[in-house]
């Protein structure tokens, strides 16, 4: 491979990795801070909702986003 390939192939790498490692760090701060979900409510409502669809997948039907309804007073 030309020297010039592999440096594009090693940035889009790093770009992947960045992603990944961008989009664990809003999971992890969506699934520990509820100011900070509720900040996302105000100015991302679809990422929230995103969270939300993801996380009712992978535990129990609502509990997280029944405990955030009143609160952030989301409206489906």
């Amino acid at each position: 491979m030309e020297p010039v390939a592999k440096k594009i192939l090693k940035g889009i790498i790093l770009l992947e990795v960045a992603g990944v490692v961008g989009s664990y760090a809003l999971f992890h701060k969506l699934n520990v801070s509820q100011d900070f979900r509720y900040t996302m409510n105000r100015r991302f409502p679809s990422v929230l909702e995103g969270f939300f669809v993801m996380v009712i997948t992978q535990t129990s039907p609502a509990s997280t986003k029944s405990s955030n309804v009143g609160l952030f007073k989301i409206v489906k």
